[in-house]
């Protein structure tokens, strides 16, 4: 598998993608998607399995970006 880091930061970052759908997807806390979004955490401080269940959600048409 490839992981698009830009694309899976676009998802994470787009307000428009609910963090709850997110959170429901691909099971990554819907805390940490605030942090982020909110700038209290680091695109780049993200662990490799949250990066992996975003693309997967990603490649199995979960978002289209």
């Amino acid at each position: 598998m490839i992981i698009n880091t830009e694309q899976v930061e676009a998802v994470l970052m787009d307000k428009a993608v609910s963090g709850y759908l997110i959170e429901k997807e691909t099971g990554i806390s819907g805390a940490s998607i605030s942090r982020l979004r909110n700038g209290k955490k680091r695109f780049g401080d993200l662990s490799i399995d949250t990066a992996i269940k975003v693309q997967e959600w990603i490649d199995a048409g979960g978002v289209t970006n």
